[in-house]
């Protein structure tokens, strides 16, 4: 008797020694939630990083475009593509004329922005007129 009772819980013990359909299911089912949470945002700190790095590589081109424009430009509007490997930035300038303490100068606006992307960088600034 004693005999079948021993072998009746060792048998109880062996059935609850791993686990459940069930108990498996629900933890794959929360590491895959976990997973996509990771891949989530992971994915939109790539997009941020792209954005800073298009809006730092602008800012650069930006300046060297003004720069340059300043100092030889008679337009009133000019437009453009850089050249490589910025190929892909587009740029635009333009003079107003204005009237500051009596003095006739110029406000010089330029923008630069990459193609497909929704930011635009701008800069102006007054220059005399030469």
């Amino acid at each position: 008797m004693r005999n079948r009772l021993n072998h009746a819980l060792q048998a109880r013990l062996s059935l609850r020694r791993g686990f459940t359909l069930i108990e498996m299911l629900i933890s794959v089912l929360i590491l895959s939630i976990g997973l996509v949470l990771i891949l989530q945002a992971f994915q939109a700190s790539a997009v941020a990083l792209a954005e800073s790095r298009d809006a730092i590589r602008a800012s650069i081109l930006l300046r060297e475009k003004l720069t340059e424009d300043v100092n030889n430009a008679d337009e009133a509007r000019a437009e453009g593509r850089f050249d490589l490997p910025y190929a892909a930035y587009r740029w635009s300038v333009d003079r107003n004329e204005v009237f500051v303490g009596g003095h006739e100068m110029f406000v010089v606006t330029a923008s630069v922005w990459h193609e497909g992307s929704r930011f635009r960088h701008e800069l102006s600034t007054l220059q005399p007129r030469q």
